[in-house]
């Protein structure tokens, strides 16, 4: 589109893609029916939502619809998820979070006020290449069983 003349370049001229035909042609030259295209499909894109360049994302028709069950846990998993936990917890924690939006702002991604499954898994995925020292305050650590022993 482009503006009109001797406008103040506020105003602009519609822009119409036309073919001029003969009132006296037959309608033979002109198609039988116009292919119209179905609907595109929708597609569920959210913050969990894990893709690679150039995959498609699922689609909603194939998704499973959630319930009241997927939202719903225990009481006293509900007072846990509230309460923030020991001090060294918090630390760690926050330190953590702080490195991860630290990580995000550099790599132009969002952090904050949630951040998708894809920018957990790709900065998972930068400590794994770069590695951190297990000395490094508020590093995470392995825990449980399959971390490694420390001949105590």
């Amino acid at each position: 589109m482009t503006a009109a003349a001797g406008t103040e370049g506020t105003e602009l001229a519609e822009v119409v893609d036309a073919e001029l035909v003969d009132d006296d042609q037959p309608a033979r030259w002109l198609p039988a029916t116009v292919a119209v295209p179905g609907p595109s499909p929708e597609y569920r894109i959210t913050r969990d939502t894990l893709l690679v360049e150039g995959e498609l994302p699922p689609r909603v028709d194939e998704q499973p619809a959630f319930t009241e069950r997927d939202f719903i846990v225990p009481p006293s998993a509900k007072r846990r998820a509230e309460e923030r936990g020991a001090r060294n917890t918090r630390v760690n924690r926050d330190t953590t979070r702080d490195r991860f939006e630290e990580w995000c702002v550099k790599e132009g991604r969002i952090a904050r006020p949630a951040t998708t499954t894809a920018n957990v898994v790709a900065y998972f995925d930068h400590l794994m290449e770069v590695g951190t020292p297990a000395s490094s305050p508020g590093t995470p650590r392995a825990s449980g069983p399959t971390a490694p022993s420390s001949g105590r």
